[in-house]
């Protein structure tokens, strides 16, 4: 069988690592071609099949952004043509939208990658127009494979779509292991001790980092002890996201907060002082994870949240928001009722950066970590639970749904 693999890039997010795996295991059976939109980066996952590329300037503005998307499809279809694929896949917005105008007629897979709360979040009429234009093609796909089944909750109530199908990420856990064991550089080993909470998450609304330092200064104030290691860039496609990363810095060092950075050099006194240790993005957060007590996430909205299940795959107690969507799927069997983690309250996620008041949602979060950061046999527990949880997730198991998908609905 031909499958044609469409994402956006082939770097830096959880889609495009999740498409990586799935290129990589489907080649061993079947003939994959993977099409991006971006140029190389040196952040690329290593996608070992065959690969093309629709390179186009940026553009601004909603008239040339939907000229940019027709000249996207062209050069889409013109690799169709010469491909001739039976399957096309397509990860995210961007490349389910292109796909669908290509008038080819292979089987068409559209899998949604996260929650549609992004799309319910106030927007710009250009935004708005293209949210139609996705919408549209979805209910066009031959077949659509959420990451998650609560996405499918989601297309019956907001579309009226009535799907079963989905396949969560898979992950490698030899990898895993191997790269957690691998030493720090920078003699970052002296700032861990038995109170270090850590996040892995680029600087961006969705992750709620307003949020995390201002209950992590909650934590602080009742032990002292207790750290924060913020794993993730900024993520540089709105300029809002600098301002976050800066809010963020600025109310840690107001609040008597020593900050260092996993790319400068510093004395080992230095380090065991710190309180916070931001590692910007890292190719391999497992080494800063596997040395942390406890995992939080605070996202506010997700797919198949990839930070949340690597944190569990290192041994991690989790406490994560209960956003849509992922996390309640991850950390309760509903068959079973066994609990796998901590889900709390989302926040409201109005931005005023100007703004540094704490709720009792921000209380809450602080007692749920206090309370675990005093109990080291309810987080060893977890631990273990976390660990049991991410076996379920083996990229044998995943990747066979998405071959027994591709046998049902060949073309």
């Amino acid at each position: 069988m031909k499958i044609l693999f469409i994402v956006p890039s082939f770097a830096n997010g959880g889609q495009e690592k999740a498409g990586m795996i799935l290129c990589n295991y489907l080649m061993q059976y079947h003939q994959v071609l993977a099409v991006c939109f971006e140029s190389p980066s040196p952040t690329e996952y290593n996608y070992k099949c065959d690969i093309k590329r629709i390179i186009l300037a940026p553009k601004n503005g909603l008239v040339a952004r939907l000229l940019g998307l027709l000249e996207k499809v062209k050069r889409l279809k013109k690799i169709k043509q010469h491909f001739n694929p039976n399957v096309s896949i397509s990860f995210g917005d961007n490349a389910i939208v292109a796909n669908c105008f290509t008038g080819t007629n292979e089987l068409k897979i559209a899998s949604l990658r996260h929650s549609f709360k992004n799309s319910l979040m106030a927007k710009t009429a250009g935004e708005k127009i293209y949210d139609r234009l996705y919408k549209f093609c979805l209910k066009k796909a031959d077949m659509i494979v959420p990451v998650s089944n609560e996405i499918n909750g989601e297309l019956k109530k907001l579309f009226n779509i009535e799907n079963k199908l989905f396949v969560t990420n898979g992950y490698d856990f030899e990898e895993i292991n191997y790269k957690a064991s691998l030493p720090l550089t920078n003699n970052l080993n002296a700032f861990f001790n038995d109170k270090v909470i850590a996040h892995v998450g680029r600087f961006d609304a969705q992750k709620c980092h307003v949020e995390l330092v201002k209950f992590f200064i909650i934590v602080k104030q009742r032990i002292p002890s207790a750290k924060l290691i913020l794993i993730g860039g900024i993520d540089t496609a709105r300029s809002q996201n600098k301002e976050i990363y800066e809010f963020c810095i600025s109310y840690l060092q107001r609040n008597d907060c020593e900050i260092v950075y996993a790319d400068k050099h510093y004395t080992e006194e230095q380090l065991l002082k710190a309180d916070i240790l931001i590692t910007g993005r890292q190719t391999n957060p497992f080494q800063f994870l596997s040395k942390a007590i406890l995992f939080v996430f605070p996202s506010l909205f997700e797919g198949f949240p990839n930070a949340l299940m690597e944190a569990m795959a290192c041994g991690l107690p989790v406490i994560s928001s209960d956003c849509p969507t992922g996390p309640k799927e991850i950390l309760l069997d509903e068959n079973t009722n066994e609990i796998y983690g901590f889900l709390l309250p989302l926040f409201d996620h109005r931005y005023d950066l100007m703004d540094e008041t704490v709720n009792e949602n921000h209380e809450l979060w602080a007692d749920t970590i206090v309370e675990l950061l005093h109990n080291k046999n309810k987080l060893e527990q977890l631990g273990k639970q976390s660990y049991k949880r991410v076996k379920q997730y083996t990229i044998d198991v995943v990747c066979k749904k998405w071959m027994d998908i591709l046998s049902s609905g060949k073309n």
